[in-house]
């Protein structure tokens, strides 16, 4: 979620740039340990078992990852958006965007290639924190 909103929000700018970054920073207000909580206690009961691997997960811890995983992306999302805000203004998105590639092309095959190192990063330290946050509960 993180990585598709920086890049829109930061290639396109002006209102798309507004408003994807205000919905980033709404959900930051959201705090992510009481959602969990509250969400575990609700919907324990009702998310079934599924077998993963062959281990099967109970429909808390599915609670548990799916809750994480939408309330911990805000972070990519800046982190994409500054990347963007800086690789769109170089040479070879000028080069690009001369020959007729599309902006869907030139997102996803010359811009978003060159952010993945800290894309890569920033998902590490996200796993660490995610787990962090499960051991917590």
């Amino acid at each position: 979620i993180g990585v598709l909103v920086g890049a829109l929000s930061g290639y396109y700018g002006g209102v798309t740039d507004s408003l994807l970054m205000r919905f980033t920073e709404a959900m930051f207000t959201i705090p992510q340990l009481f959602l969990l909580l509250v969400m575990a206690k609700f919907l324990a009961g009702k998310v079934p078992t599924i077998e993963v691997l062959g281990r099967e997960m109970s429909g808390s811890v599915i609670v548990i990852i799916v809750i994480i995983g939408l309330t911990s992306w805000m972070y990519l999302a800046r982190i994409v958006r500054a990347d963007f805000l800086s690789l769109k203004e170089r040479e070879f998105v000028l080069a690009a965007d001369t020959i007729g590639t599309k902006n869907r092309g030139i997102i996803f095959r010359h811009i978003l290639p060159n952010t993945m190192a800290p894309i890569i990063v920033a998902a590490t330290l996200g796993v660490a924190g995610a787990i962090l946050s499960e051991a917590y509960i």
